[in-house]
C-alpha cells in the first residue's frame, strides 16, 4: 500500500512539473509581440484629413487639421492651415515625410512651411521630410504659407523600450451622447479600445443630424414650433430685390441676367429676411463645376441675416434658392399678385448722330446673339470692373423701361467728346491690358466717348483716352457691359421719348386697348374723391367706368408726351399745342376729373379745367332733364 501511495506521489508531482513546462513552453511561444524599435504608418492622399485627432492605420500616431479638408486625392493643404501630427502611448516620432503632389511649387511650399519643432527638411523629388533625433519629440506641427497638396503623409516612430503590445482593436463603443432636437445636431464619441490591454486607440467624434421638424397642421408635435414660410428664388423669374421680404446682394457678381445668380471668384453672397429669421436655405447650381469652389447644398443659419463663404475655386452659378423663414407675420406677396402702379419711360432707337443733344436722356442697350433677341440696358449697378444689365421690352423701334434698375444716362460733352453721366458719375475706359469699365467721379480723356451710329442704330463709342480697351461693348454671354479692346455684342442707344406719370400701363407708342392692373377698378389717384361723392353720383359714373378708363389712359399718354418738364419748346412738348392742332373735337366725357396735381404749365391747366367744365355741367344738366320728367 505503501509503495502505491509512492508511485501516486511521484506520478502527481511528474504531473505538476511537465504542466509547469508546458505552460513556461506555452507562455514563450504565445507572448505577446513587441512593437519593433521603429514603425512606419502612412495617412493616404485618398482620405481627406480630419478634423479631430485620429489614428493612422491604428496606430498611436494621430493627425488632424486646423480647417477640415474636404478634398482629397491630392489633399489640399491650404495656406495658414496647420496639420498636427501626435505621438501618444510612450512614443516618439522620428521622422515625419511629406509626399507632394508633384514637383515645382508644391515641394517648395512645404519645404518652406513653418514647423515645430524647428528642423532643416531634406529633399527627395517629391519627398520632403524631417527628421528628429532624441526621444523628446511627441507632437509636430506643419503649416505653409502658400497652398501645397501631398498624395500622403508617413511618419516613423520609436517604440523601443516601451512595454507595448500591439494593439487589437475592438468594436466601437459609443461614449458622450448628446441627443438630437428638431434643430440642433446631436453628437457622439465613437471610441476603439485595445481588447487585451484596454487602451485606447482611436477616438472619431460622430454627429448625428437634427431630426428636423415633424409638422402637423402647421405645427410640429414635438416641439411645437410653427411650419416656417418658404420662399422661392428662381433667377429667370426674379432679379428685383426685395421680393417677398427677402433682398440678395453679391460683393461682386450679378443677380439680373435672367438664368442665373452669379457669385463672382472671391466674392460673397448675402442674404438678408426682412419677414422673420431665416431657418434654411438650399441651393441648386448650375453644375458642380460652379458651386462657389465648395459651397454646400444647404445651410440653416437661424438668423436674419446670412453671409455666404467665400467663393474660393470657382465662381458659384445658381439656379434656384429655397429660403425658409421662421416668422409669425404672413409672407408678403411678390411681383405679380398685387399690382403696382409705377411710372414708365418710353425711349426711342436713334439712327443718327444728329439726334445726340447734351443734356438729353438715353439708355444703353446689348441683345442676345440668337433671335429672339432678348434686351438687356446697363444697370444702375457698377461692379468692380464692368457694369451689370437689366431687361428691357423692345418692340420695333420703340424700349419700354418700368425698372428703376436701368441707368439713365446724361449725355454731356459734344462730338468727338461726348461723355455718359450715371449713377455715380462718369463711364470710363480703365485700362489697356484688361476688359475694365468703370465710373469716376471725376472726368478725363477716357471717360470722353467718339460716337458713330449706322442707319440700323449700331452704335460705335470708342474712349479718346490713353487706355486701348476703349471700345463699349455688350457681352451677352458674361450679361455685362464693358471696355473691350475687340467687338463684342453690337450696343444700340435709345433716347427718353415721354414719361407716364398717371397709371403707368398704356402702351408706349399710345396704341393698345386699355386696362386697369389687376386689383383695381378705378385708378388709385381718383380713388378718394370717387368715395366722397353721393351714391347717385357713383352709381351714374360706375356705369362709365369703361369710357372713364380710356380718357385717362389717353390723358395720360398726351400728358406725358406733350407736356414734358424742362422743354422750352412749345412745338414740340406743349400741351396746348397738341390739342389746338388736332382735326377732332377733343372735348368729351374722357376728360372728367382729371387729376390736377401734376405741375403742368397753366395753359394746360386752363384747357383742362374747361374741359372738366363743360363735361360737369352738360352731366348736372342731364341730371336735371331728369329729376323734371320724374316729377
Amino acid at each position: 500500500m505503501k509503495k502505491l501511495w509512492t508511485k501516486l506521489v511521484a506520478l502527481t508531482l511528474g504531473a505538476i512539473v511537465a504542466l509547469g513546462v508546458g505552460f513556461a513552453v506555452s507562455r514563450a511561444s504565445k507572448a505577446m509581440p513587441v512593437h519593433a524599435a521603429e514603425t512606419t504608418v502612412t495617412w493616404a492622399g485618398t482620405t481627406a484629413l480630419p478634423g479631430t485627432a485620429t489614428s493612422i492605420e491604428n496606430s498611436p500616431i494621430t493627425i488632424k487639421v486646423s480647417s477640415t479638408n474636404t478634398y482629397s486625392n491630392p489633399i489640399r493643404v491650404y495656406a495658414n492651415t496647420t496639420i498636427t501630427i501626435n505621438a501618444t502611448d510612450s512614443t516618439y516620432l522620428k521622422s515625419v515625410t511629406y509626399e507632394a503632389s508633384s514637383t515645382g511649387n508644391y515641394v517648395t511650399y512645404a519645404q518652406n512651411a513653418v514647423v515645430s519643432p524647428t528642423v532643416t527638411p531634406t529633399v527627395s523629388g517629391k519627398n520632403v521630410t524631417w527628421s528628429f533625433s532624441g526621444t523628446s519629440t511627441t507632437e509636430f506641427t506643419f503649416k505653409p504659407s502658400s497652398q501645397t497638396r501631398t498624395n500622403g503623409i508617413s511618419v516613423i516612430y520609436d517604440t523601443s523600450g516601451t512595454p507595448t503590445h500591439t494593439h487589437t482593436p475592438g468594436d466601437p463603443v459609443e461614449e458622450n451622447r448628446i441627443e438630437p432636437t428638431c434643430t440642433v445636431a446631436g453628437s457622439y464619441d465613437s471610441v476603439v479600445y485595445c481588447t487585451e490591454c484596454e487602451k485606447e486607440i482611436s477616438r472619431t467624434s460622430i454627429v448625428i443630424p437634427a431630426t428636423g421638424h415633424n409638422y402637423v397642421d402647421g405645427v410640429c408635435s414635438v416641439c411645437g414650433a410653427e411650419e416656417p414660410s418658404s420662399i422661392i428664388l428662381d433667377p429667370t423669374v426674379t432679379s428685383s430685390f426685395p421680393y417677398q421680404g427677402i433682398t440678395l446682394t453679391v460683393s461682386d457678381g450679378t443677380l439680373t441676367n435672367g438664368t442665373d445668380y452669379r457669385v463672382y471668384k472671391g466674392q460673397t453672397l448675402t442674404i438678408t429676411s426682412t419677414v422673420g429669421n431665416i431657418v434654411s436655405i438650399e441651393f441648386t447650381y448650375y453644375s458642380s463645376s460652379y458651386d462657389g469652389g465648395g459651397w454646400e447644398s444647404s445651410y440653416t443659419p437661424s438668423d436674419s441675416t446670412w453671409t455666404s463663404p467665400v467663393t474660393s475655386g470657382e465662381q458659384a452659378r445658381i439656379t434656384l434658392i429655397i429660403i425658409e423663414v421662421d416668422s409669425d407675420e404672413p409672407t408678403p406677396p411678390g411681383p405679380g399678385p398685387t399690382p403696382t402702379i409705377i411710372a414708365k419711360r418710353c425711349y426711342s432707337l436713334i439712327t443718327s448722330t444728329d439726334e445726340l443733344v447734351a443734356t438729353g436722356k438715353y439708355i444703353i442697350v446689348g441683345h442676345t446673339a440668337i433671335e429672339p433677341y432678348d434686351y438687356y440696358a446697363l444697370s444702375t449697378t457698377q461692379n468692380g470692373n464692368n457694369r451689370g444689365v437689366e431687361g428691357v421690352n423692345v418692340v420695333g423701334s420703340v424700349a419700354t423701361v418700368t425698372s428703376e434698375a436701368v441707368e439713365v444716362v446724361t449725355l454731356g460733352g459734344s462730338t468727338g467728346a461726348w461723355t455718359f453721366g450715371v449713377t455715380g458719375g462718369y463711364l470710363y475706359a480703365a485700362s489697356s491690358s484688361s476688359n475694365y469699365l468703370r465710373t469716376q467721379s471725376i472726368n478725363d480723356a477716357n471717360g470722353e466717348w467718339a460716337i458713330s451710329i449706322t442707319s440700323e442704330g449700331v452704335v460705335t463709342a470708342t474712349a479718346q483716352g490713353s487706355n486701348t480697351h476703349n471700345l463699349l461693348q455688350y457681352n451677352s454671354s458674361s450679361s455685362i457691359f464693358s471696355a473691350y479692346a475687340n467687338v463684342q455684342r453690337d450696343i444700340y442707344l435709345y433716347k427718353l421719348d415721354f414719361e407716364e406719370t398717371l397709371l403707368g400701363n398704356v402702351v408706349c407708342d399710345g396704341s393698345g386697348s386699355h386696362t386697369l392692373p389687376e386689383g383695381y377698378t378705378w385708378n388709385t389717384d381718383l380713388q378718394a374723391v370717387y368715395n366722397d361723392l353721393p351714391t347717385s353720383e357713383k352709381s351714374s359714373l360706375a356705369s362709365k367706368e369703361a369710357a372713364i378708363d380710356s380718357g385717362l389712359d389717353r390723358y395720360d399718354y398726351i400728358i406725358g408726351k406733350y407736356n414734358q418738364k424742362g422743354e422750352t419748346d412749345p412745338t414740340k412738348t406743349n400741351y396746348v399745342h397738341f390739342i389746338t392742332g388736332r382735326t377732332i373735337n377733343p372735348i368729351g366725357y374722357s376728360r372728367i376729373l382729371l387729376p390736377l396735381a401734376f405741375g403742368e404749365d397753366n395753359a394746360a391747366i386752363t384747357v383742362i379745367i374747361i374741359i372738366s367744365l363743360i363735361s360737369i355741367s352738360s352731366l348736372a344738366m342731364l341730371l336735371m332733364i331728369r329729376k323734371k320728367r320724374i316729377n
